[in-house]
């Protein structure tokens, strides 16, 4: 099945990039299977213990959430310009 979790792409591209971006590219990996098992509870709450996602998260949360993506973009970014990569 499908889910939200681009970490196993993103290590199987590791062997195939340029060894100065492996270890941005697993950092990113790690960020991603650290994000992705949040993403179903935070749209959609625990709904077999009856709960929405406002009694699971907190403030805490959704900036440790906003710091770890915007350290992921700032990684993305990085290996895009070192491949050399126009966006």
């Amino acid at each position: 099945t499908w889910s939200h979790d681009p970490s196993n792409q993103l290590d199987s591209l590791i062997n195939r990039l340029l060894k100065n971006v492996t270890d941005e590219v697993r950092e990113l990996a790690n960020l991603a299977r650290e994000a992705a098992p949040e993403h179903g509870r935070s749209t959609y709450g625990e709904p077999s213990s009856g709960l929405v996602p406002s009694d699971i998260y907190r403030e805490e949360h959704a900036l440790n959430a906003l710091e770890n993506s915007r350290k992921a973009r700032r990684i993305a970014e990085g290996i895009l310009n070192s491949l050399d990569v126009k966006f």
